[in-house]
Order: C-alpha cells, then sequence, then structure tokens
C-alpha cells in the first residue's frame, strides 16, 4: 500500500520499453481529458500527428524536445509525466482525503498501473454548469453524489436530480453536463469504464 505520490523504480537511472508505454499511456489519457484530437494538440505542440501517435501508442523513443513540447501543450508537468512512467506497478493507491481538487476533477486512479476503471472525485461550486470530460461522458461511467445537490443532464428534456448518498449508472452519452443548484459545493465520485472494446480499437 502506498500514498498516490507515484514510488521511483528499482532503476531510477532505467527508462526502458515499459516506461516508454506508460509514459504514452499517460499522455494519451491527458488528451482525451483535454478533448483535444491528435491534429489539434500536433499543432499546438508543433510535433507531428504521426510522432504523437507513436509516442502515444509507446512504439517509438522520442526526444526530450518532442516530450517536452507534447507535455507542455498538455499543461502537465515534465515532472509528473516521468514519475508516472517510472511508477513500479503499485496495486493499491492511497488519495488523501484533505487534497486539492476543484471543477476539473481529481484522478483517484493515478499510478495504479493497467486500470481500466478510471475513477475521479470533482467539487462543484454552487450554481455551476459543467461539460463533463471526455474521459466520462464517452464511456460507460458510475457516478455517486457525496454531499450537495446535483442535476445530471443530457439535454433539457433529460434532467434527473440526485442528492447525497445518491448513485447513476450511464452508458456513453448519456449523461453530458452537471449542474449544482444548491447553496453548497457538490461532492462527487465518478468512475469510468475504460476497457478497450472492439469498434474502439480501431480509432486512431
Amino acid at each position: 500500500m502506498r500514498d498516490s505520490k507515484p514510488a521511483q523504480s528499482e532503476d531510477p537511472n532505467r527508462f526502458g520499453a515499459i516506461e516508454l508505454r506508460r509514459l504514452g499511456r499517460y499522455l494519451h489519457e491527458q488528451r482525451k481529458a483535454t478533448g483535444l484530437t491528435l491534429r489539434s494538440l500536433s499543432e499546438r505542440a508543433e510535433v507531428g500527428v504521426a510522432s504523437i501517435r507513436a509516442l502515444e501508442s509507446g512504439r517509438s523513443s522520442p526526444s526530450l524536445t518532442t516530450v517536452l513540447r507534447v507535455v507542455g501543450a498538455l499543461g502537465v508537468t515534465i515532472d509528473r509525466a516521468v514519475a508516472v512512467a517510472t511508477t513500479a506497478g503499485a496495486r493499491v493507491v492511497v488519495t488523501r482525503g484533505a487534497g486539492p481538487h476543484g471543477p476539473g476533477g481529481q484522478r483517484l486512479s493515478e499510478g495504479l498501473e493497467d486500470a481500466t476503471l478510471d475513477a475521479c472525485r470533482f467539487e462543484l461550486a454552487p450554481g455551476a454548469l459543467y461539460k463533463l470530460p471526455n474521459t466520462l461522458s464517452d464511456s460507460p461511467s458510475f457516478c455517486m453524489v457525496i454531499d450537495g445537490t446535483l442535476i445530471a443532464a443530457r439535454g433539457k428534456a433529460n434532467r434527473v436530480r440526485l442528492g447525497a448518498g445518491d448513485v447513476y449508472l450511464a452508458r456513453p452519452g448519456e449523461v453530458q453536463t452537471w449542474a449544482n443548484t444548491g447553496t453548497g459545493p457538490a461532492h462527487l465520485i465518478c468512475v469510468a469504464d475504460r476497457t478497450p472494446r472492439d469498434d474502439e480499437t480501431r480509432q486512431p
């Protein structure tokens, strides 16, 4: 068992095929979470689409310049990317409740190697209307309201109100926005099922 801060691998100087795959998976997840396509990330980072695709798949050993450009375009730090890539395959990850989290969510499964269930916790300010990140809207998802009041909606005609302790399960695309209609912040925990499916493996 360990805290959510990634542990370093036994040989901190080693960065081989396994670490490249972890780095690529992390960058792919960050790109999806920010809603960027390969083309838009390519333009923002000034790196070719083919290079980014190879980096995300872990098939290439990229130059430091390429990694720095992609990481910077995604808005993450190189320290964080390297730490995730060199995580020593832990199976239990602890995230402390006092940790900061906001409308952008906080990853709960970060550092858990090969996790197919991607957990996040969110805090929505009173009156906030929030568009779900792609990791939730594009996947089967489970969400539980810890406290506060939440409206989960696909459109104006398809809305459901949830309170503390309420849970919803949704297919991809069924829930697109959240709204906090209460007077205080709303907190919720969501889990997206990222298990690869046949129709997804054919997409770039």
